[in-house]
């Protein structure tokens, strides 16, 4: 179901929209050709470090084939069905401790287990390391709670990951996810659809050229068209678990969300998109932060207890 787009209005959102905005300029992310990736992951990291944990939630680490994650468990845990948080960055930043913030009110507003991965990232681990990494540790997962129900979360680069994750448990025949939930997924590599362009006067924090200047840094000589890295392009979604999408329709990404939800549903898959207005990119993850952010939390929490 593709829902009416949300105007966001409240001043907390004015706010961050404002913070953002900033942020943007200093990471260099409204000017991608020029975005140094130390720079980024250091102002990045740092923002999101700061995102205070939920109350009552414990968090634990650990690893997976090498790979680090982190558990984190609400104290009282109401369900057997585990979340896993896939954190975005371009591709190229975030951690478990970035994702800490946002999943400790996931593992808060849903009594559930929540797992965290820090995947590894490029242009030090080009495509298909961190991909292959997420899908080992949700493999361990499924090993680990044979009888749970595991749902997929992620924002940008990590919605990328967790539908394209998607995909690859469908084909491989691995315990598909019972719910996989994107904000503002990077869903097209090639840079193509019209909002990648468009847009670029109405994003806030990314500019025109995202594309052409992250493809050769996650993905060097690769087919962009690989579902598995431009989700797109999947030819049957027949079997995909159903998807929650959100995006703003001012971003780049926009136009991602809007062409995987016509899948969907052409697909005959349960599936909810919500669009809003005067948000940003990947709004969702600043958690209880704006009336808007926790709207979208408290709707994914459903999504998820539904599946």
């Amino acid at each position: 179901m593709v829902h009416e787009v949300t105007a966001a209005r409240s001043f907390a959102m004015k706010r961050t929209r404002l913070i953002i905005k900033v942020m943007g300029i200093r990471m260099g992310s409204n000017r991608p050709s020029r975005m140094n990736y130390a720079k980024i992951r250091k102002i990045a990291d740092k923002a999101q470090m700061m995102m205070p944990v939920a109350k009552g939630v414990s968090y634990t680490d650990g690893f997976v084939d090498g790979v680090e994650i982190e558990v984190l468990t609400p104290a009282v845990v109401k369900t057997d069905n585990i979340i896993f948080h896939i954190h975005g960055g371009g591709f190229t930043t975030g951690s478990v401790r970035t994702s800490r913030g946002f999943a400790s009110f996931l593992a808060d507003m849903s009594r559930s287990i929540v797992y965290t991965i820090s995947y590894r990232c490029a242009p030090e681990n080009p495509y298909p390391a961190g991909f292959d990494d997420c899908f080992n540790v949700y493999k361990h997962i499924a090993g680990k709670h044979p009888g749970s129900k595991i749902a997929l979360c992620g924002e940008s680069a990590g919605g990328n990951l967790a539908i394209a994750l998607g995909l690859r448990c469908v084909a491989e025949g691995v315990k598909k996810p019972s719910a996989i939930i994107a904000y503002s997924a990077a869903l097209d590599c090639t840079g193509g659809l019209v909002s990648h362009a468009q847009n670029a006067k109405t994003d806030i924090q990314i500019g025109a050229g995202l594309h052409a200047a992250l493809a050769p840094l996650y993905a060097p000589n690769q087919d962009l068209k690989n579902p598995y890295l431009s989700p797109i392009y999947a030819d049957d979604l027949t079997d995909f678990p159903p998807t929650m999408l959100v995006a703003d329709v001012g971003e780049i990404l926009y136009d991602d969300s809007v062409v995987f939800a016509e899948k969907l549903e052409k697909a005959g898959i349960d599936f909810e998109f919500y669009p809003y207005k005067n948000a940003f990119h990947a709004f969702p993850p600043t958690g209880t932060k704006t009336k808007e952010s926790m709207e979208v939390l408290q709707n994914t929490i459903s999504f998820i207890n539904a599946h």
